[in-house]
């Protein structure tokens, strides 16, 4: 069985310019694949048991300072996509541990670039994570893993990647609440 869910176009005078589709909480309720132009205004979470993927026509323009978030049981799949600022930085995608009786995944593939982000991926625990040819430009850290160290039960695979800051840019400005530090 199938659904849809309805999503208006909107145009965000402070951002990109164009009229984006906004990608909303709703637009991520049941599993799918999303094509088009979208701008993020807002956090949003994949929640347990959904699977949205992103393929290689998705370009989403993210406002200052807001989240995707991968919840416990969720699944990402950036096949191409193209994730980038607004005008400010943007916190990135968050893993959430997936404790021990449902899985987390974020698969991230195939010439995905991720762009202007605090923490491009932030694998907050055990999660399976699956990186391969893709490109991370001009993010404040790539990939963290603040817990990492301390042992990773989620399977992990990060090759082919390209870890860019383009010349003659800078990092995209810091969002209001950000806490890192630019620049250091």
């Amino acid at each position: 069985a199938s659904s849809s869910n309805t999503v208006s176009i909107t145009s965000d005078p402070d951002c990109c310019g164009d009229p984006f589709t906004e990608l909303t909480q709703n637009t991520l309720l049941s599993s799918g694949t999303l094509s088009g132009n979208f701008i993020l205004k807002s956090n949003v979470t994949i929640l347990s048991g959904i699977t949205i993927t992103l393929d290689n026509t998705v370009n989403i323009s993210i406002s200052a300072g807001n989240k995707i978030l991968i919840a416990n049981g969720g699944e990402l799949i950036l096949n191409g996509a193209s994730l980038f600022p607004c005008n400010k930085m943007w916190k990135g995608i968050e893993v959430a541990d997936q404790g021990s009786m449902v899985p987390t995944h974020l698969t991230i593939l195939n010439g995905t670039t991720i762009s202007g982000a605090e923490y491009a991926v932030n694998i907050i625990g055990n999660a399976n994570v699956d990186i391969q040819n893709s490109t991370f430009d001009n993010n404040y850290l790539s990939v963290y893993f603040p817990v990492y160290a301390a042992g990773h039960a989620g399977a992990f695979t990060y090759e082919n990647n390209t870890i860019t800051q383009t010349i003659g840019t800078v990092l995209p400005s810091s969002y209001p609440t950000q806490t890192t530090a630019l620049g250091t």
